[in-house]
């Protein structure tokens, strides 16, 4: 694995979800819209995300949706941490 610091993790990552989530994203239950934001990185690659306001059948679908294909494209990662406002 290479040695990457904190700020070019959060780059990568916030780099790659602009990729994963189209940005007319609507939650389907809830009816917000998708907005997730990294809140955290640190440099062991636990990361964690703000999945802004849902509820929580749509957070953890989007939760193992993210640590799935995120995992994939950015191996530095280990762990995904998420949180949400549920509604």
């Amino acid at each position: 694995m290479i040695n990457i610091n904190e700020n070019e993790l959060k780059t990568l990552v916030e780099t790659n979800l602009k990729d994963l989530i189209k940005p007319d994203s609507y939650y389907p239950f809830s009816g917000y819209k998708v907005r997730v934001t990294v809140r955290n990185v640190k440099p062991n690659g636990v990361v964690s995300l703000n999945l802004g306001s849902c509820r929580l059948v749509e957070a953890m679908k989007m939760h193992n949706y993210l640590e799935k294909e995120l995992k994939k494209r950015v191996k530095q990662i280990k762990t995904i941490n998420t949180c949400c406002s549920e509604v």
